[in-house]
């Protein structure tokens, strides 16, 4: 019982997993699977914790310095996506529909939380559109009170970049991730993307 304990409380370490859940996990592992499945299982977790590291581009998930999307020569390097974590970025990614660039904040501004502008990659962003490359921001934060500040917060840092700021269009809903949506959803937020310079001259 020990080590089905032991084993439990790690699951349980992971977002999203409680108890009972870590509990089944940890069972499952030991008493349904082969042997080599838990050596394969095992080894990955051990080699991606070794191999993976941050783009040093857009702040993704990468097995080198720069990640597949940012090396691959067919992405728009005119237009950038903000989003707030690797998991937003995948969840575009499985539409299949955006062909251009991300960056990865990691997080979202949340005084309650105590992450403020310096704990985000803002600064990093500036510098990207420093550059001369980028025409478009797209910014991908959800309409939750933390996704709202973000990109009101984002939209004054970056007005003095030069280059068009859109906003993912309703059709999220409030409170929503892009994470749980469906791709149609997300599709259809990116493409009916709204202009956040627009926006503010009509308020």
């Amino acid at each position: 019982m020990k080590l089905l304990t032991h084993l439990a409380e790690q699951f349980n370490k992971l977002p999203g997993v409680g108890p009972k859940t870590a509990l089944r996990l940890a069972h499952h592992v030991l008493f349904s699977m082969t042997p080599e499945d838990v050596n394969v299982f095992a080894a990955a977790l051990t080699d991606g914790k070794r191999r993976l590291q941050t783009c040093r581009t857009c702040f993704s998930i990468a097995d080198g310095d720069d990640c597949a999307i940012c090396k691959n020569p067919n992405r728009d390097t005119g237009v950038i996506l903000v989003v707030a974590d690797i998991r937003d970025l995948l969840a575009v990614e499985e539409t299949g529909m955006f062909k251009g660039r991300y960056h990865v904040l990691g997080g979202l501004l949340s005084p309650m939380q105590r992450i403020g502008p310096d704990k985000l990659r803002i600064g990093e962003l500036r510098e990207r559109l420093k550059a001369g490359q980028v025409r478009e921001v797209i910014l991908g934060t959800v309409p939750t009170a933390e996704g709202e500040v973000t990109a009101h917060y984002l939209m004054d840092k970056l007005r003095d970049c030069g280059v068009k700021i859109t906003r993912i269009s309703a059709g999220i809903p409030v409170g929503g991730s892009l994470e749980y949506m469906d791709a149609m959803t997300v599709t259809r937020a990116i493409l009916n993307r709204q202009d956040m310079r627009a926006g503010q001259e009509q308020g």
